[in-house]
């Protein structure tokens, strides 16, 4: 009962701080975005980063057969095994969301590339000998790439393939 009030105000309060993020003008928002990838992987892989610190913390403790269990709704497990922190989730969908306001296009284009990013960082992930690995680098960085691309590169792809009467 009280997992699912603790859920509903974290969907609340990632709902509010994505609808910020999407009211940022182009350069700030992606400025910040670029900031928190950069502090994702310190805070990941650095020696002295605090999600490290945790993630061996909760490894002890499972270790040694104690509660090692985060409070509700700050990882979102999946049924493989694998974890993400709901900030990266909430990030994720801040770059789908931007490429919306762009178009259908832009935010398929951004969606992919956040899909095939986090397809990499779980490959990353199985081949690491980390306990974790920042899940914003790649997702965010290939979701942004084509952010950018689609536009410039779609209608001249549109174009190419009406002019040979190619279609999928």
């Amino acid at each position: 009962r009280w997992d699912a009030l603790a859920n509903a105000c974290l969907h609340v309060s990632s709902l509010a701080v994505g609808w910020a993020f999407l009211c940022f003008d182009e350069p700030t928002l992606w400025l910040t975005l670029g900031a928190l990838v950069l502090w994702d992987a310190f805070a990941v892989l650095a020696p002295c980063g605090p999600i490290r610190h945790v993630v061996e913390a909760q490894a002890r403790r499972r270790w040694l057969s104690e509660p090692a269990e985060l409070p509700v709704g700050l990882l979102y497990e999946t049924p493989a095994g694998f974890s993400l922190g709901t900030g990266d989730l909430l990030f994720y969908g801040v770059v789908v969301g931007r490429g919306a306001v762009r178009g259908l296009a832009c935010a398929a284009g951004a969606g992919l590339g956040v899909v095939v990013g986090v397809c990499l960082t779980v490959g990353w992930t199985v081949v690491s000998a980390r306990p974790a690995v920042p899940a914003l680098p790649l997702a965010l960085a290939l979701g942004s790439a084509c952010y950018f691309a689609v536009p410039p590169l779609l209608p001249a792809f549109v174009d190419a393939i009406a002019g040979e009467a190619v279609y999928l």
